[in-house]
């Protein structure tokens, strides 16, 4: 007996942008971004990236881009809570406003305590995106990188980064090539 595969077939994998789509996936591009420029649902893309995908460096979302997306949600829901109280519905400003105090709770519970530390999160968030990048284009500079953690004694991110410029070796040149551009 033949095994058959379940549902539908993958949107992404079939997309005719499939491998622009991969690119900006594995740089850390936003889902929504993605979505709308391809036109493809958030879930296709998600499920595409946790089942198909062949090159990923992170799993998921970073912990800085957690961070920052917080911080805007929590700007979003005061913002809300404004907006309703305005316009007399108290009900939604303050559904709004313990949103945003549990949003504000959780940031702190990660140490984002201020403007400093979303400061920090945004570096390191591009940090690790041009890291991604880079190796994407030059495995060896992940070699490098690598070894460099190992010597840190991060063992677990040299083993994920070695694993991710492996890869990025593997890759079709056209995944390669269009990627973005790091200035030399």
């Amino acid at each position: 007996m033949e095994a058959r595969s379940v549902g539908r077939p993958c949107l992404t994998c079939a997309h005719p942008d499939r491998a622009s789509i991969e690119t900006q996936l594995a740089d850390g591009e936003a889902v929504s971004r993605i979505a709308a420029t391809f036109s493809v649902s958030r879930a296709s893309l998600r499920r595409h990236r946790a089942h198909h995908m062949t090159v990923t460096f992170l799993d998921g979302i970073s912990p800085w881009t957690t961070v920052l997306r917080m911080a805007e949600a929590a700007d979003r829901l005061r913002d809300l809570a404004t907006e309703a109280e305005a316009v007399g519905r108290l009900g939604d400003a303050t559904r709004a406003t313990l949103a945003e105090a549990r949003t504000l709770d959780l940031l702190l519970n990660l140490g984002a305590k201020g403007p400093a530390q979303l400061d920090y999160a945004a570096d390191a968030d591009a940090m690790e995106k041009a890291v991604t990048v880079l190796v994407r284009q030059q495995p060896e500079i992940g070699d490098r990188l690598a070894q460099f953690l190992r010597q840190e004694e991060r063992t677990a991110y040299a083993a994920r980064l070695q694993v991710y410029a492996d890869k990025c070796r593997a890759l079709p040149e056209h995944q390669v090539s269009e990627n973005k551009e790091i200035p030399a």
